[in-house]
C-alpha cells in the first residue's frame, strides 16, 4: 500500500530534493527496499542490513552500477544527493545505529519465470557476458556471496531437527564434495571474475526486448559460471510442480543461455563442467538463507517443497 514516508525516510529523501512522495515497502529480509514515487521520479531506496556496515563493498556496487548504466545496460543507476553522495547514512531513530542507504532509479520491466523461452535465455546469456566483461577493470577485495561450505562440511552448521530426516547428512556430504571440486578449478579470467552473485529469474527483468538485472548487493569475486548456474538451476529444478514444463524444456533453455553468453565471452568445456556443481552450491545458498533468515520453513509457499526435494536434487546435480 502506498503511503507517505515515515519521518526518517522523508528526511533522507529530502537530501535528494524529493518531496511530496509516496512510498511502498517491497522487501524486508536482507535489505529493506522502498519504492518511492513522486511527480518527478520513480525510485528504489535500498537500506542495507545493520550487519552490512562495511562501506567498501557498497561503494564497489555503486561504482559498478554506474559504469554499467553508462555502458547502456539495463540496470538500476544510483542517484547522488545534493552534495554528490551516493551512499548515505540512515537511522530509524535518532539514537539507533546508522545503516547505509542508496537511492536508485526504478528499473522498468517484467519478471518472467514460467513464461521463459529460449529467446529470453539467450538475452540473459548476453546480459551475463556483458556484466562479466564490464567488471574486469574493477579493483575490489569483495567476494561474491556463497554458502558457508566449510561450516556445512565440518558439521559446525546444523539443520533444525524439524527438517527432513537425512537431509543434514546429504548437505554435509555435498559441501565436502564441492570444496574438493573447487580446489581443482582454474582461477583465470575465463573462470574467475567479478559477478552479480545472485542472478536468478526474480532478479532479471525484460524491457523492450532486452534483459536487465536488479539487486546487486551480493556482487563480488567468484566463479563466473555462478551467474549462469543461478539461472539454470531454476530451469532444471523448478521451485513448484506447476513449473515442471521448464525442466522438460531444460536442454533448449540451457543451450540458448550459453549461446547468448558465447557472443562475448568464451564457454570452454571446463566452464561447462562447473555448471552442475554450482547449481548445487546455489541450492545450499537457498537452504542457508531459509535457515538463517526465515522465521519458519513455510515463510514462503515453496519452502516446504524445496526442503523435501533438496536431497534428491543435490544427488542428481552432484552425481
Amino acid at each position: 500500500m502506498w503511503r507517505p514516508p515515515p519521518p526518517s525516510i522523508e528526511r533522507l529523501l529530502a537530501q535528494h530534493e524529493l518531496h511530496d512522495c509516496l512510498v511502498r515497502r517491497i522487501a524486508d529480509l536482507d535489505c529493506t527496499v522502498w519504492r518511492v514515487r513522486s511527480e518527478q521520479a520513480d525510485m528504489a531506496l535500498r537500506i542495507y542490513a545493520a550487519e552490512r556496515n562495511d562501506p567498501e563493498p557498497i561503494d564497489t556496487e555503486i561504482a559498478w552500477l554506474r559504469a554499467l548504466s553508462q555502458a547502456g545496460l539495463h540496470v538500476p543507476c544510483p542517484v547522488a544527493d545534493q552534495r554528490g553522495r551516493y551512499r548515505m547514512s540512515w537511522r530509524a531513530e535518532p539514537d539507533a545505529a546508522p545503516r547505509h542507504a542508496v537511492l536508485l532509479n526504478w528499473l522498468p520491466g517484467r519478471m518472467l519465470y514460467t513464461g521463459l523461452r529460449p529467446v529470453h535465455l539467450r538475452r540473459i546469456g548476453e546480459l551475463a557476458a556483458h556484466l562479466h566483461h564490464s567488471a574486469q577493470p574493477l579493483v575490489s577485495s569483495r567476494q561474491a556471496h556463497t554458502p558457508d561450505l566449510s561450516g556445512w562440511a565440518d558439521g559446525q552448521r546444523r539443520l533444525p531437527v524439524t527438517y527432513p530426516p537425512g537431509l543434514e547428512a546429504t548437505v554435509q556430504r555435498s559441501a565436502k564434495q564441492l570444496l574438493t571440486l573447487q580446489q581443482t578449478w582454474p582461477r583465470d579470467a575465463v573462470h574467475w571474475g567479478f559477478l552479480h552473485g545472485d542472478l536468478h529469474p526474480w532478479n532479471i527483468v525484460f524491457h523492450r526486448g532486452a534483459a536487465g538485472a536488479i539487486d546487486f548487493t551480493d556482487c563480488g569475486w567468484g566463479w563466473t559460471a555462478q551467474d549462469l548456474a543461478g539461472v539454470l538451476r531454476f530451469m532444471k529444478h523448478p521451485l513448484t510442480p506447476r513449473d515442471a514444463h521448464l525442466g522438460s524444456n531444460y536442454p533448449r533453455l540451457r543451450d540458448a543461455l550459453l549461446e547468448g553468453y558465447a557472443t562475448l565471452r568464451p564457454v570452454p568445456d571446463t566452464l561447462l563442467a562447473q555448471l552442475d556443481p554450482l547449481m548445487a552450491e546455489g541450492m545450499l545458498t537457498t537452504l542457508q538463507w531459509i535457515v538463517d533468515d526465515w522465521p519458519r520453513p513455510d515463510h514462503r509457499a515453496w519452502g516446504p517443497g524445496f526442503l523435501s526435494g533438496l536431497e534428491a536434487a543435490l544427488a542428481e546435480t552432484l552425481g
